[in-house]
């Protein structure tokens, strides 16, 4: 019997975080699927960027082979397809509630049954949309035909969603691990045990986040608070971009990895933080249990096709994600940011290895390795020390890229559209 799919993409959702919240917390959502379901704690994003890293979600393909390589004025093109195609070939129904920037003009969702943006200020599932979902779900749990549901969650997004009863100082937490803490008691209490027992429920992050002198309390949620506001950021914003841009110019990068959450929050850089998040398949079929295989957003398009029943390409390296065993030892993950700042020069590819990071500028300037296994804060560049792995790396990866894919465009119109939205999420100044 093919079961029916719960796909919660859960916005800035950070892997050591998640697996913490799931120990602090075992009543929650994400203790419930940590304790049983199956976890994947090396799990990466393609990219730090939530437009991009969908993307590669639901085609199986890096952001230079899907082409939507940014926020904004890319659009799916024509010829790549999303999970949603072979789905509906094996009979399900397929559907997607989303926010953010995940706007129709991207035509991600286009092949799905039904489609619905949801406006940022009632993205909540605190208020009216937590309840949808409860009752959508009851809906779809009456269908005969299975279904394939995305839902995504934009609680731990600026601004976090904290609550009335996870505020009082004595629980010592940042902002973000009390916005999580209110999100998962939310989400246990919109998804009932019993969900479990016949639909599969994936638990994913679309990128990490930077918590660098993340507030706590009353004082440091006013000073964040006025770092965020519009004419502050508009100030801040000359100092911003040099810091930026220095960091990713610099061999050691040591600005990005230590620039504060008001500097650079995600999308800026590559180091573990905006790139290691949660996976966690749980429900029917799924054994319990946990795996460091290093897995990626671009395995997930394979993986629900192969609950499926049915198969789905994916690009370059995708795989479905592991259910038993290590998976493969010797796989590599493309990385890359995103076009989401106006500053020139300094975007960013690399490549992930289960013992190495290595990343440049797209340009093929200042680059960087870190031994993750000696050193998972990633504070030493050791390119000079191993010049055999920075070149046999960078071979891979420029080899790789030579195949990057034209992107399609916006039309103007669509552009301004999208433009306006994500301004008003504060993507944009």
């Amino acid at each position: 019997m093919k079961p029916p799919i719960l796909f919660l993409i859960v916005d800035c959702l950070r892997s050591d975080r998640a697996f913490g919240q799931a120990k602090r917390s075992p009543g929650g959502l994400l203790g419930r699927v940590v304790r049983s379901g199956r976890s994947y704690t090396n799990a990466v994003a393609v990219t730090p960027t939530t437009t991009p890293a969908v993307a590669s979600m639901l085609t199986g393909l890096y952001p230079f082979e899907h082409g939507l390589r940014g926020l904004l004025g890319f659009t799916r093109p024509p010829d790549v397809s999303t999970i949603a195609t072979a789905l509906a070939d094996a009979g399900y129904w397929t559907e997607a509630d989303v926010t953010g920037p995940l706007l129709p003009q991207l035509r991600l969702f286009d092949e799905f049954d039904e489609y619905r943006h949801v406006d940022g200020r009632q993205a909540s599932v605190h208020g009216i949309r937590g309840d949808s979902l409860t009752r959508r779900l009851r809906e779809l749990r009456t269908r005969r035909d299975p279904w394939f549901l995305v839902f995504h969650v934009w609680d731990l997004h600026e601004p976090r969603q904290v609550p009335d009863g996870f505020r009082e100082p004595a629980l010592s937490r940042s902002v973000y691990d009390r916005a999580l803490a209110a999100l998962d008691a939310r989400l246990a209490f919109l998804l009932p045990d019993e969900l479990l027992d016949d639909v599969v429920v994936c638990v994913v992050g679309d990128h990490g986040e930077n918590l660098r002198f993340e507030p706590r309390g009353k004082l440091g949620t006013a000073v964040a608070s006025l770092l965020w506001w519009d004419a502050t950021r508009w100030a801040m914003r000359p100092f911003t971009e040099r810091v930026i841009a220095y960091g990713a110019r610099s061999s050691s990068k040591r600005a990005l990895r230590l620039a504060p959450r008001a500097l650079i929050t995600h999308g800026h850089h590559l180091f573990e933080p905006l790139l290691r998040v949660p996976y966690i398949l749980v429900g029917p079929g799924i054994p319990s249990g946990a795996t460091d295989a290093l897995v990626a957003h671009v395995d997930l398009a394979p993986t629900f096709a192969a609950l499926a029943g049915t198969w789905f390409p994916g690009g370059v390296g995708a795989l479905p994600l592991p259910l038993d065993g290590e998976g493969d030892p010797e796989r590599h993950v493309v990385l890359e940011t995103a076009w989401v700042t106006a500053i020139a020069g300094v975007r960013q590819v690399g490549l992930r290895t289960r013992r190495w990071k290595y990343m440049e500028l797209d340009t093929g300037g200042s680059p960087a390795l870190f031994d993750l296994e000696r050193d998972p804060a990633e504070r030493r560049n050791v390119a000079a020390r191993h010049p055999q792995v920075v070149a046999q790396i960078r071979d891979e990866l420029r080899s790789t890229l030579a195949g990057a894919r034209v992107e399609a465009r916006m039309s103007n119109e669509e552009s301004a559209v999208v433009e306006g939205r994500l301004r008003d999420l504060g993507y944009l100044e």
